[in-house]
């Protein structure tokens, strides 16, 4: 929660001090803070999403990708938002991902100025030991 509050800070000193009334600063994180998380299949995982902009309104996008950039999600898919800043924590269940492997949960948002940034968490979903069939 710390390292959120800190990059906020530093976007927003970055925005004064580059002089710019434009800007777009995406953010987001695992529950235990991390940028990388790797969970059972079977296991849900919450997630947070922040987007700040200076010139409001902002379309927001939050989707999930398989490791062949396969969409198999939308979180948010071009979502307006008229204020500075939005902030929302979401779930990843099974019923979301289906099976073990790599995705992408790729945040991203634009300004009315065609500002833009993107984020990207990663999640590795491992097969659940006790599904593993025997060796013969």
């Amino acid at each position: 929660m710390k390292s959120k509050f800190l990059f906020f800070t530093f976007s927003i000193f970055l925005i004064f001090l580059l002089n710019s009334v434009s800007a777009v600063a995406v953010y987001g994180d695992w529950e235990d803070g991390s940028q990388s998380i790797q969970i059972s299949s079977g296991e849900n995982i919450n997630f947070s999403a922040d987007f700040f902009s200076m010139n409001p309104p902002t379309t927001l996008n939050i989707k999930l990708y398989d490791s062949r950039s396969n969409l198999v999600h939308s979180f948010e898919n071009n979502r307006v938002v008229s204020t500075n800043g939005f902030a929302k924590t979401y779930t990843i269940t099974n019923a979301i991902y289906q099976v073990a492997g790599n995705f992408e949960l790729v945040l991203s948002g634009s300004d009315a100025s065609s500002n833009s940034d993107s984020y990207t968490l990663d999640l590795i979903v491992t097969s659940a030991s006790g599904n593993n069939p025997p060796v013969i």
